[in-house]
């Protein structure tokens, strides 16, 4: 972890793999509860596989603006698996996410 340009940088990585990580395991445990939304029109609140799309996408913009940021190059992260198939994925993708 000592590759960071400060431990201001090192920081936010960490604190970002640990919300992350967090908010993955509170969506399992939300979907295993059957939670349901609150109606809206927000697309990204259509179900919890909508908003587990939008954090996992959120995330990824999150880490090509910190980059871009400390003058490191573009993560270019892969596409967020489609809904259908997220669920499944969701972990899989998050820690190819987070290796960056």
């Amino acid at each position: 972890m000592d590759h960071y340009p400060s431990r201001a940088a090192q920081a936010l990585v960490l604190l970002h793999d640990r919300e992350m990580r967090g908010f993955l395991e509170v969506w399992r445990q939300a979907e295993a509860a059957n939670v349901c939304l609150p109606a809206t029109s927000n697309p990204h609140y259509q179900s919890l596989e909508h908003l587990l799309w939008h954090v996992l996408n959120s995330s990824g913009q999150y880490l090509v603006r910190m980059c871009a940021h400390l003058g490191l190059p573009d993560p270019q992260p892969e596409a967020v698996p489609g809904i259908e198939d997220l669920q499944s994925q969701a972990g899989a993708y998050l820690e190819r996410l987070l290796r960056w």
